[in-house]
């Protein structure tokens, strides 16, 4: 589940995430909508997102690595990109009006909270967050 800490609001039930180039690559595009039993998509490592070949708008988030909002778009049409942002590490792709319902704006802290589909990002985050020793 992908959690707004913030505004103490549910922004997705069951995010998918799509790890690897592969997955990153495809995402959406091509579909008629969000697959089944999936409300957000995560894409990591990821700084910037397009709606190319997508039938449909979508809501971006641009997360850092501690899962703040750097960067939004509510929504992002077909046929067009988002800006890329250095500092951020993930992206998650929502229905358009996710955003708006959540009231998630920039600065916003989130929380995911493992599942069996998106405990490979969480732990990608964890990684990143341990200081590292030689």
């Amino acid at each position: 589940m992908l959690y707004n800490l913030t505004k103490q609001k549910i922004i997705a039930r069951q995010p998918l995430t799509a790890g690897g180039f592969g997955g990153r690559l495809r995402g959406l595009m091509f579909r008629a909508s969000f697959p089944a039993g999936c409300d957000a998509l995560l894409l990591y490592p990821c700084r910037a997102v397009h709606t190319f070949f997508m039938r449909f708008s979508i809501d971006v988030l641009l997360l850092d690595k501690n899962l703040r909002v750097i960067g939004l778009y509510a929504p992002l049409p077909p046929g067009r990109c988002s800006a890329c942002y250095s500092g951020a590490v993930c992206c998650v792709e929502l229905p358009a009006g996710v955003i708006e319902n959540s009231l998630t704006s920039a600065g916003d802290q989130l929380a995911l909270i493992d599942s069996a589909r998106s405990c490979s990002i969480s732990a990608s985050f964890e990684k990143n967050r341990r200081p590292q020793t030689k």
